[in-house]
């Protein structure tokens, strides 16, 4: 059972037709409101809410109708998206629970984002493929006090491992301590190269560490959540879970090198599918093949002729542009996932950069750009250029380079000494000495015309 089956909450199971028969075809039913923060500075806090049903084969599709009024549909496919509901739709086959889950998710950046639901009574209709429909009422809210049930805020924070970072194993994991008073319990999953849940446990409130655990080598992802939840039961006897958590992860790698980002080169456009992001952010699962890897932010030269490229990270990067063998920057079209200010990567280095990765998408890579080779071929590789803050101190005229300008500044200031300068810095003085001189031109030659942001 995922996690939001196992701590959620549910909506279901009335029969306007035949009532007796909608609990042997409706399962479970979880519904799952969740402040998400993840960790670094670029994303912003996330909520979202999730909805699962897990039925037999017999449910054609399913509708609901929320607290508000809105009514939304769960077609019979892998994966739908609703461009205008902003709302992601899918059935897929659970083998633990041996059962079709259907699901809803909405993410937004706020709770008003999420103003379609709501607590409060939720209504749902299983449509059979025999023909026939039933009913189903659910109470999204506490059953003790019939309010809602109050929205862990605390933002969960690890102290151990480190995000973005590599880590010998065992591991154990610390986190500060869970204060809010609306999280009733701690929940902690550990993930595996984003496919494989190896640990999930609930945990007492008071809970501050878990560990030793061994763990073999690959890509980890922790999460932690801090939950207000519980297990009701409608009126056909169908159990169901109502809860609410606010959650944070870290990602680390165990036994090999932490790697920030990667550009992949491959002849297949993936837009042209269903679900074409997810190809992106799984990209060592298709066709494509690695050309080089960083183990930082800094830029990477690449070669290789491929109609497309694409850079996926593990964490957010600041990418200024992207220049060809040819040494002609990119002004293509972009496909982006988890990419913040796409726009700003395009064209000559600006210091205005995109952030890829900036948050965390799904996927073994959080975020991506894709581009297509100029003219189909004119590339035999790239340079991703990125942005990590002026590192030229001979840029005295802060334009991004060290050149005539910077000289012509320095010898207006040439032989000067300037007592006052530590706290009146000097156009000139490189170095710190207070002093223009043939040290701080040592300097400006040993940067001359480089640019910063490369």
């Amino acid at each position: 059972m995922s996690k939001y089956a196992f701590v959620l909450l549910v909506v279901f199971a009335f029969c306007s037709v035949c009532r007796a028969e909608a609990e042997e075809h409706l399962f479970l039913v979880s519904i799952w409101t969740e402040l998400e923060y993840p960790n670094g500075g670029y994303a912003p806090v996330s909520c979202n809410i999730d909805i699962e049903m897990y039925t037999d084969d017999e449910v054609g599709y399913i509708e609901f109708t929320t607290p508000v009024g809105y009514t939304f549909l769960i077609p019979n496919t892998t994966g739908t998206w609703d461009d205008v509901n902003q709302v992601w739709t899918e059935r897929n086959w659970d083998e633990q629970e041996q059962a079709w889950c259907w699901e809803l998710k909405k993410e937004a950046a706020d709770m008003s984002g999420l103003s379609q639901f709501g607590d409060g009574w939720y209504a749902v209709v299983l449509h059979y493929t025999s023909g026939g429909a039933q009913m189903a009422s659910f109470y999204y809210g506490d059953s003790q006090t019939s309010q809602p049930i109050p929205q862990p805020v605390q933002k969960p924070i690890f102290t151990s491992p480190a995000d973005f970072t590599s880590i010998s194993s065992p591991l154990t994991a610390t986190w500060q301590s869970c204060t809010d008073p609306n999280a009733k319990s701690i929940y902690f999953e550990l993930e595996l190269n984003d496919d494989q849940t190896y640990f999930n446990q609930e945990l007492n409130k008071l809970t501050t560490s878990v560990g030793p655990l061994q763990l073999a080598a690959g890509l980890w992802e922790a999460t932690l959540y801090f939950d207000n939840y519980e297990y009701q039961v409608n009126a056909n006897g169908i159990g169901y879970w109502c809860g609410k958590t606010a959650c944070s992860y870290i990602n680390f790698t165990v036994g090999q090198p932490w790697i920030v980002y990667e550009v992949w080169g491959g002849s297949t456009d993936y837009n042209i599918y269903g679900n074409w992001w997810e190809y992106y952010h799984n990209i060592q699962n298709t066709d494509y093949v690695k050309l080089g890897e960083s183990q930082n932010s800094s830029s990477l030269t690449v070669s290789g002729n491929y109609p497309y490229y694409v850079i996926v990270s593990h964490q957010p990067i600041p990418v200024d542009a992207v220049r060809g063998s040819n040494n002609q920057y990119y002004y293509g079209g972009w496909t982006t996932g988890g990419t913040e200010f796409w726009e700003n990567i395009s064209g000559a280095p600006d210091g205005e950069y995109c952030i890829i990765g900036y948050r965390d998408d799904g996927g073994f890579y959080r975020g991506f750009v894709k581009i297509s080779n100029p003219g189909g071929n004119e590339w035999d590789g790239l340079t991703v250029i990125t942005h990590t803050g002026k590192t030229l101190t001979a840029d005295i005229v802060d334009d991004g380079q060290v050149n005539m300008l910077d000289l012509e500044q320095m010898a207006y200031y040439w032989m000067a000494y300037w007592p006052p300068c530590k706290s009146d810095p000097v156009p000139g003085d490189i170095n710190g000495d207070c002093y223009v001189n043939l040290e701080d031109f040592a300097i400006l030659c040993s940067q001359w015309m480089q640019n910063e942001w490369e």
